[in-house]
């Protein structure tokens, strides 16, 4: 069960700030109890002459009304936040409002309104340099990118967010962005099936979203946040792009699911969309149409378009897999209007005109990625690693693995160094669906990667273990499919310190635990003596 926050308008901290942090945390509870609460903290901010709590709590408000279909009354309250913070001087604020705002115009099927709002906030935003309020945009952005058909340039925007959190992830803001960053690999996943693409080439991040989605609830549950719907609706969405569309059904037919569907019609029109592909994909065809027409109707009394165009593409295909031709003909003309509609094209231009805006900060970003495999290089491991380490608690592990393919010069002098670059390529998406959100991988350089593990011993070798498990996998299917990837193992160096530690001193560890595993005959892990 969730522990809901026992914030009360009478214990509404006397600091500024301390009052909208805690305000935030009104987020975990269900929108008819957080609406009283936030209601009576806007009077009774506004009688204080607290106006910047007033604005928070205004877009919080605002953010809740809206997720419970109620949009008059949250324009009215984002509306209100935004000239409360314009009177103030609040670029912070005014981003934050206006972010609230641009989610309102995704609520409403308007993607091009939204990305324009949030064009203006992060504007507003990014000299502030407030993380809180910087994370908040651009996890607002990715939602919008991810629904004007972008999940690549969705994911990047939520590991952004998730770089500027603390790398806690207990923190119901790194769960957040975390559901959010799996659905967004599930899209991606999904974009690049339907296209054709290899499946080599997009599993690892169905795999991958699957593990984000499964770690982040259960840090959620461990946290008392309870079940997350947004963490359900990822999680069956992954499952689906990974091939398992009966676990992805028995997600969406939780009670907590369903009753979330009965509360808000957006998230009914969205996971009315998942539940329909999974049904088709089990052959259950006419249950399937029948999701998606349910769906369709009360779309039309709700008088939104949101996700029609995606139940109308998914109705397509169960009339396809059933043989209807002429039906799925009809839903698909229906689905190309629908974009229309949509304004697709104005929404994906707006996109355009944002991405031009952010070319600095994503530029910053990919100096701080290894082209070849899309991963951290060693600048981006090491800024991440001595911000980790220097918040470091004196009974908190952290575990730092040095992983080092096995005979890779051997594959570059025998197969060429096409082949050398798949078998790096192929490692970094081990790495990355093995590890949790928390512990991004990196390379160093050459066939040298790296992972800094929150946890001890214990979590660093379920870590090493699920890598050689994964890579075990991957050469028994090269075995049987005469793959162009090569094969490969590795050896693995571990080193845990307890608290603060320098980065290098903890590589050093390390790196002498893989020199033992190399030359103890490779294809192994090996733990540094604590020191």
């Amino acid at each position: 069960m969730s522990t809901a926050p026992t914030l009360s308008p009478a214990a509404l901290p006397s600091d500024d700030d301390a009052a909208i942090a805690a305000l935030r945390q009104l987020q975990t509870l269900p929108h008819a109890q957080a609406q009283p609460v936030l209601r009576h903290l806007v009077v009774q901010a506004r009688d204080a002459g607290r106006a910047r709590v007033q604005g928070h709590a205004l877009c919080l408000l605002a953010r809740s009304l809206g997720l419970a279909d109620d949009v008059p009354a949250a324009e009215a309250a984002a509306s209100e936040a935004l000239a409360v913070f314009e009177a103030l001087g609040d670029a912070g604020g005014q981003a934050t409002a206006r972010n609230a705002v641009a989610m309102l115009r995704f609520a409403q099927g308007d993607h091009a309104a939204a990305l324009d709002q949030l064009t203006q906030a992060l504007a507003l935003a990014r000299p502030q340099g407030d993380a809180g309020v910087l994370c908040g945009l651009l996890n607002g952005l990715g939602t919008a990118l991810n629904a004007v058909g972008d999940p690549q340039g969705a994911a990047l925007a939520y590991e952004e967010c998730m770089a500027l959190l603390p790398p806690d992830p207990s923190d119901l803001r790194h769960i957040g962005v975390r559901h959010n960053l799996a659905m967004a690999l599930a899209c991606w996943a999904e974009r690049d099936r339907d296209a054709g693409v290899p499946s080599s080439a997009w599993m690892p991040r169905a795999e991958q979203a699957v593990q984000l989605a499964e770690s982040s609830m259960a840090d959620g549950l461990a946290a008392g946040h309870g079940e997350v719907l947004s963490g359900q609706d990822s999680l069956a969405l992954a499952l689906l792009m990974a091939g398992q569309p009966a676990r992805a059904l028995e997600v969406l037919e939780r009670p907590e699911v369903k009753a979330a569907e009965r509360v808000s019609t957006l998230d009914a029109l969205h996971l009315s969309r998942t539940r329909a592909r999974a049904l088709t994909e089990l052959g259950r065809l006419t249950e399937a149409v029948a999701v998606c027409e349910a769906a369709l109707r009360q779309a039309r009394a709700m008088g939104t378009e949101l996700h029609t165009d995606a139940i109308l593409l998914t109705l397509s295909l169960a009339h396809e897999a059933a043989g209807d031709h002429r039906q799925a003909l009809a839903a698909h003309r229906q689905f190309h209007a629908a974009r229309e509609r949509l304004v697709f094209e104005r929404a994906q231009r707006s996109a355009r005109t944002m991405a031009a805006q952010v070319d600095l900060v994503r530029a910053q970003r990919e100096s701080r990625l290894d082209p070849l495999t899309g991963i951290a290089n060693r600048r981006g491991f090491v800024e991440r690693a001595l911000a980790r380490l220097s918040r470091a608690r004196a009974d908190v592990a952290v575990s730092l693995l040095l992983i080092d393919i096995d005979h890779f010069k051997q594959v570059n002098d025998t197969q060429g160094h096409a082949a050398g670059d798949q078998l790096l390529c192929a490692l970094a998406d081990v790495l990355r669906a093995s590890c949790r959100g928390t512990e991004p991988p990196a390379r160093l350089g050459g066939d040298e990667f790296v992972v800094l593990v929150e946890g001890g011993p214990r979590e660093a070798h379920a870590l090493a273990q699920r890598v050689r498990d994964a890579l075990g996998r991957l050469r028994a299917q090269a075995t049987v499919d005469d793959a162009a990837v090569p094969a490969c193992t590795v050896s693995i160096g571990l080193a845990t310190v307890v608290g603060p530690c320098a980065l290098d001193a903890l590589m050093s560890r390390a790196d002498s635990a893989l020199y033992a595993v190399k030359h103890g005959g490779r294809d192994g892990v090996a733990e540094a003596a604590v020191s």
